[in-house]
């Protein structure tokens, strides 16, 4: 992905209205960098056999074989919403390079990191270096040799179920769960098409205009009338078993990875609901298998891990299990560290997870963690107020009961 912040001229940025086709076999000549907006890569786009190979989001960028090779491609790019892009072509590249070398930086780190993702999943593949030194032209001879052993792989492979693997973890048991949104008041019946096998499958989403705010728990948990989000919140590949928060699903940074062995060897053997008519142990599952796809499918793998996790320590309260709730809040916890030591973030984004963070110290019983992290979003110049004054009550309710009596 391209850090977009690097960009100095946003006058060469450009508006594209839905439907549009950025990218065709009779119209390649053109590098687009994406700054805002969505984009399908289609085969046989308007045809019968029309087909949806993966989508393009913001920071990413396609066309460049069609400007540094002159080569047609086979697909036709196509905004899914209004994209604003960035187009380079032949006769400004040169003024583009002089006048843009942060993004021009970006662009060759991108395109490194894409040649070296290629380059690994040869060597993984055909177990050996990806030039061939016995082919006359090393480059032909690497792909002959690549294809093949793709071929072989793809024919040979097969995953046993590994008896030592369980997709929950100890002390997970059976639950109920209160689905009293039965009557699909608050649902919608959504369609989709997985990234990662193409299958097409429906499952129920909640309906964001009929969320009803009813009260707010302790550590800023929304309560809704009628309906939790957090049951609705993972979709899963009723196919193949991918995985991933609704709002990640389509769009993975990473479409051409494989799944997970352990998701692969499921395939077949996990006979749960995960359409249209979820229960309890089809939502647990659901987060379970997204935690697992989530670091191959996704670069910011780590921030997605520390949502679901606290999502599904909320669940767990939901249902009773505090022992399961606190063990989950604490692995949410350690990711969310993660994410703040070492994931660049803004400082709106720094606030909010110091939020998250205390509340989870709070609930883990390290109660002058949780009053540090609440004092550091108190003082976050950039914060929210609302934020800000949730942090100063929190500090005030954590107050240490000796210190406040002498006072």
């Amino acid at each position: 992905m391209i850090k977009l912040g690097a960009l100095r001229n946003l006058k060469r940025i450009k508006k594209y209205q839905q439907g549009s086709i950025l990218e065709s076999a009779n119209n390649a000549t053109i590098m687009y960098v994406v700054i805002k907006g969505e984009i399908g890569v289609y085969l046989n786009y308007r045809k019968q056999n029309q087909k949806l190979l993966y989508t393009i989001g913001s920071g990413d960028f396609f066309g460049e074989a069609a400007l540094f090779l002159k080569k047609s491609p086979r697909t036709y790019s196509v905004a899914h919403t209004e994209v604003y892009a960035l187009p380079v072509d032949a006769a400004n590249i040169n003024a583009f390079w002089t006048e843009e070398p942060g993004i021009t930086f970006e662009l060759f780190k991108a395109l490194c990191a894409r040649l070296d993702a290629v380059s690994a999943a040869y060597e993984k593949l055909a177990g050996q270096p990806f030039v061939d030194p016995q082919s006359a032209s090393p480059a032909q001879g690497a792909k002959r040799v690549l294809k093949a052993e793709l071929e072989k792989s793809k024919a040979a492979k097969t995953i046993e179920p590994n008896p030592d693997f369980s997709l929950f973890p100890d002390g997970h048991g059976k639950y109920e769960l209160n689905m009293d949104s039965a009557d699909r008041v608050y649902l919608m019946d959504k369609s989709y098409t997985c990234p990662a096998c193409r299958h097409d499958f429906h499952t129920l989403k909640v309906k964001a205009s009929k969320l009803l705010i009813e009260s707010t728990d302790i550590d800023m948990r929304n309560r809704y009338r009628g309906v939790e989000p957090l049951y609705f919140d993972v979709v899963t590949c009723p196919n193949c078993l991918y995985s991933a928060l609704g709002e990640m699903f389509t769009s993975p940074d990473k479409p051409y990875a494989e799944l997970p062995e352990e998701v692969q060897a499921l395939q077949g053997n996990l006979n749960l609901p995960f359409e249209l008519c979820p229960e309890p142990d089809s939502i647990f599952a659901g987060y379970y298998l997204a935690l697992l796809c989530a670091p191959k499918f996704f670069v910011k793998h780590s921030s997605a891990s520390a949502k679901l996790l606290l999502k599904l320590s909320r669940i767990y309260q939901d249902c009773g299990d505090t022992e399961m709730e606190l063990f989950t809040a604490q692995r949410a916890l350690d990711a969310y560290l993660y994410v703040y030591e070492n994931v660049e973030i803004s400082p709106s984004q720094e606030q909010h997870l110091c939020i998250v963070m205390a509340e989870l110290y709070a609930k883990l019983g390290d109660i002058k963690r949780a009053r540090d992290f609440f004092y550091k979003a108190k003082t976050n110049r950039n914060g929210s107020a609302l934020l800000k004054n949730h942090a100063d009550k929190r500090i005030f309710d954590l107050r240490d009961p000796a210190s406040s009596a002498e006072a």
